[in-house]
């Protein structure tokens, strides 16, 4: 519901336990569901309850719960790969502007005698702080980039495919169909307008500028991109994620930033 896709009634599958009633679709393995408490022991008063739920997927699966909660853009609909891991993190300024980045990896069922193929997806919020009686701060500016871990360059063969693949303007549709060989994934984008991508073969990297420009608005923009890169067989070397974002109130003289990056940056 959350991202919008139809799902056909007769591919779904309840379960109740305990009072609680789970649903899930074909394609997913519920592994377990857990219910939390906690209150006062000695008055048997319930101040609060925490559902959990574990489930994986060889079909299709969202970064984190975390990332599905905040409403962000994660790879839907992902089909022969296998969802290798991926997080969330946000970073704050010291006056409150805030940016959230993520990262999802799959492994493709695709290869060849010699080589492996991952999916590496990249989505980044940044939300500017709200004033009642003053103007907000609005993102003017959101880079993402990724790139081999240091010192693991040599275990990633060659970035084979990227997206977007060039600069968006303006657009009707919010989401793009990306794919190589039997893999394909629906890659949903948070906004249309000023996305300017900027591969680099020889460092097998990808880097996507999210610019508003000299004209600016709106307290919440984000930006996406994704990758196919290849490896040796039996390698597994991770990327490492860089974020960083503008933040202005009313004109380019008053402006805040914030950024983040790996370790292995």
């Amino acid at each position: 519901m959350r991202s919008g896709r139809l799902v056909d009634t007769a591919s779904l599958h309840v379960a109740l336990a305990d009072g609680i009633q789970t649903v899930w679709e074909d394609g997913i393995t519920l592994t377990q569901v857990t219910l939390d408490t906690v209150g006062n022991a000695a008055s048997n008063e319930v101040d609060a309850e925490v559902l959990g739920v574990e489930a994986y997927s060889d079909r299709h699966a969202t970064a984190t719960g975390a990332a599905t909660s905040l409403g962000l853009a994660g790879a839907l609909g992902v089909t022969n790969a296998s969802f290798q891991g991926g997080y969330c993190t946000t970073t704050k300024s010291k006056i409150g502007n805030k940016l959230t980045s993520c990262f999802q990896k799959y492994k493709l069922t695709a290869r060849t005698k010699t080589r492996d193929f991952y999916y590496y997806n990249r989505y980044a919020t940044a939300e500017g702080r709200a004033y009642r009686l003053a103007s907000d701060y609005s993102p003017t500016r959101i880079d993402v980039r990724s790139r081999p871990w240091s010192g693991y360059g040599k275990q990633v063969a060659a970035l084979v495919s990227y997206w977007p693949r060039a600069g968006v303007k303006d657009c009707n549709d919010h989401s793009v169909t990306v794919g190589y060989a039997s893999f394909s994934a629906e890659m949903p984008i948070q906004d249309c307008k000023e996305v300017n991508p900027s591969p680099d073969a020889t460092a097998k990297s990808m880097r996507v500028l999210y610019d508003q420009g000299a004209v600016f608005g709106g307290r919440v923009h984000g930006t996406d991109m994704s990758l196919v890169y290849s490896t040796p067989r039996g390698k597994n070397p991770s990327y490492a994620d860089y974020t960083a974002a503008k933040y202005c109130r009313k004109t380019y003289t008053n402006c805040d930033g914030v950024s983040r990056k790996d370790p292995g940056w």
